[in-house]
């Protein structure tokens, strides 16, 4: 009884795969019962243009992007700290309150300190927070700062410091990134 089943078994495998092998073109036949096209021949047997066509960009619809500076290259500092990508975050809490925050592109660590330092005109108001590392970057609290005038320019500066790492980085209320 096993013989029969195997030998069943193998035919019906046998005829499955010599479908799979017709259908797939590899019998060299093709659908209207004809010959398989030649190499760069459609299956109308019309010759393919192989005349070289210019490339053309394509059209998305989409604004062009301007293109992104590529990361600086790690420095180090003369205490031997590297210098690191920070970069803050400064949100209008109220009219007269910034939220501040960031993070340290690039870095994963613990033990880092943020200080802000939030600037208008010659007055200007500090906090600091503590440095928390996730899977892919270390991020700054948030700290409320007081504005000194209500309403009006300001920059946030923040700076990160490790035993490892140093950076500093810069926004204003009129979005610009230093």
């Amino acid at each position: 009884m096993r013989t029969s089943r195997t030998r069943a078994l193998v035919g019906a495998t046998g005829v499955i795969a010599a479908i799979a092998w017709a259908m797939s073109g590899c019998a060299g036949i093709t659908a209207a019962g004809g010959e398989p096209p030649e190499v760069g021949q459609s299956d109308d047997a019309t010759p393919a243009d192989t005349t070289p066509q210019p490339e053309q960009p394509e059209q998305s619809g989409a604004p062009e992007q301007p293109d992104v500076p590529a990361p600086t290259e790690t420095q180090a500092v003369p205490d031997g700290r590297t210098v690191v990508d920070v970069v803050p975050v400064g949100t209008v809490g109220g009219p007269a309150v910034v939220t501040a925050g960031g993070y340290v592109r690039g870095v994963i660590e613990l033990g880092g300190t943020c200080r802000y330092t939030l600037t208008q005109g010659e007055q200007s108001v500090t906090g600091e927070s503590a440095a928390e590392p996730d899977a892919t970057t270390t991020w700054c609290a948030n700290v409320d700062l007081a504005l000194p005038v209500a309403d009006q320019p300001w920059s946030l500066e923040m700076r990160y410091e490790s035993p490892t790492s140093v950076g500093t980085g810069t926004v204003t209320s009129t979005g610009e990134v230093s």
